[in-house]
């Protein structure tokens, strides 16, 4: 049984992004089926091997049980004397066989992995890659729209953001202040009213817990938003090209 070589599919992807003209798309999608064959191909070889490995182990448990029940079958005696060199015989080939299960099971998740890796590329491809003039005209139109799209929302995020630390810089500037007169508490900031140090570090640290809570969704959005256009303008870079 002949392993794949992954390289293969490496060089398949390589050469997707170096594609510039309309025809040489037709030509990589049909490198690409050829491609998915082999995986395939691979695969039926990699899983028939398991279900044969499975069928000899299942056999040799069966032999395994038979050699034992002999040695069990011989008198007292006869079993003081003997050995059980044919139940270790048989539980060798078991254990080799099962290590070369394991290897088998780490080659079919493996070309698993590749053969989804493989099914994204054509449906990249099939979706991005324009194979006519017309074709290449509504695939920028419909990234540049989904770009200025994006582009709204992320500003709404920032404005969000910018709000969220603007209102947690207000608090921090009011934080400490109180009413109460006391060993923290000795410095006036206004009529009846005083600094507590004390009291200005907890609720600052509040403040600061708060506001970071309240930013940490709209980062997170706000750097998926930033992924989604970097991933655009390649895209957009990309069909550019085509002629």
């Amino acid at each position: 049984m002949n392993s794949y070589d992954g390289s293969r599919l490496d060089a398949l992807a390589t050469s997707l992004w170096e594609l510039c003209k309309y025809a040489a798309v037709e030509e990589w999608n049909a490198r690409a089926k050829e491609e998915a064959n082999v995986i395939d191909g691979a695969l039926t070889e990699v899983i028939e091997a398991m279900k044969s490995s499975a069928e000899q182990v299942q056999s040799l448990s069966q032999e395994l049980d038979r050699a034992k029940f002999q040695f069990g079958s011989q008198s007292l005696l006869k079993r003081l004397f003997s050995s059980h060199t044919v139940e270790k015989e048989i539980w060798d080939q078991i254990y080799s066989i099962d290590q070369h299960a394991i290897t088998l099971q780490v080659q079919r998740t493996e070309l698993l992995q590749k053969s989804s890796a493989l099914t994204d590329l054509i449906r990249f491809a099939a979706e991005f890659a324009p194979t006519t003039p017309e074709q290449k005209e509504m695939l920028t139109k419909k990234l540049r729209h989904e770009k200025t799209e994006i582009s709204v929302r992320k500003r709404e995020a920032s404005l969000a953001m910018s709000s969220i630390r603007q209102e947690a810089r207000k608090q921090g500037a009011d934080a400490g202040k109180t009413g109460l007169f006391g060993p923290d508490a000795l410095i006036q900031v206004g009529q009846g009213q005083y600094y507590d140090s004390s009291l200005a570090a907890r609720q600052r640290r509040a403040i600061r817990h708060a506001k970071e809570g309240a930013l940490a969704p709209f980062e997170s959005t706000k750097a998926e938003l930033e992924r989604k256009l970097g991933a655009i303008e390649n895209r957009l870079l990309w069909i550019e090209k085509f002629e």
